[in-house]
């Protein structure tokens, strides 16, 4: 699987009217085991059989309904990228010259057009509809609280974590080099560079573009 195919999907619900848009290392997989549980989400999504029926430009799937809302799960931009090296790094197919050199020198070394292809704005708000909603993978208890559907207090499974590799770096220098390299998601989802983040850890992190709310 490449990282194209990786990096974009989608699924619809139809009982509850909204299209869920989910790039890569997002905590797709914790907040897809939510919604095949209290939604009518394809359980098989994605596979063979059932691909992605979405792609980062101007492409709404065609079941969903004008009507229909669009969730969009995003993740703190320095974050992401460690858990795409980490992915490259433990074996798992990537573009990355070498993992091994660590996630500094991997991230100088993606190419602009890599970068813009891995931007969450434009790969989740370049459709024909607006982000209505976001689920913040820092918080995505807190995030589901305000979809009336989801019940209140519920455990949101931690799936495929895994662990730093043994590899020393510049964590200042690290968070600087993915300022630079994603600014675009930082502005426009609300993101500081220095955020500290623990897996799970529910914080309060309004943005005016994206002021919650239940629906």
């Amino acid at each position: 699987m490449t990282i194209n195919e990786l990096k974009r999907g989608a699924n619809v619900s139809h009982k509850h009217k909204f299209v869920w848009t989910a790039p890569a290392k997002v905590a797709s997989r914790s907040v897809r085991d939510i919604f095949i549980k209290y939604c009518d989400l394809n359980p098989d999504w994605p596979s063979k059989e059932h691909p992605s029926n979405f792609t980062h430009v101007n492409n709404w799937p065609e079941e969903a309904g004008d009507d229909y809302i669009h969730i969009a799960s995003i993740r703190h931009p320095y974050y992401r990228w460690l858990s795409y090296w980490k992915y490259g790094y433990s074996g798992e197919q990537h573009e990355m010259i070498d993992p091994s050199n660590g996630p500094i020198d991997c991230l100088q070394s993606m190419t602009e057009d890599w970068i813009n292809g891995w931007n969450l704005w434009d790969l989740i708000n370049n459709t024909s509809k607006q982000i209505d909603f976001v689920i913040r993978a820092e918080n995505i208890e807190a995030s589901l609280k305000h979809l009336s559907f989801i019940p209140d207090n519920i455990e949101v499974p931690c799936i495929g974590k895994t662990d730093l590799p043994p590899i020393s770096f510049s964590e200042e220098h690290l968070r600087q080099i993915c300022y630079d390299r994603f600014f675009t998601d930082y502005i426009k989802f609300g993101y500081e560079k220095d955020d500290i983040h623990r897996q799970w850890e529910q914080r309060d992190m309004e943005n005016p573009l994206f002021k919650q709310r239940k629906i």
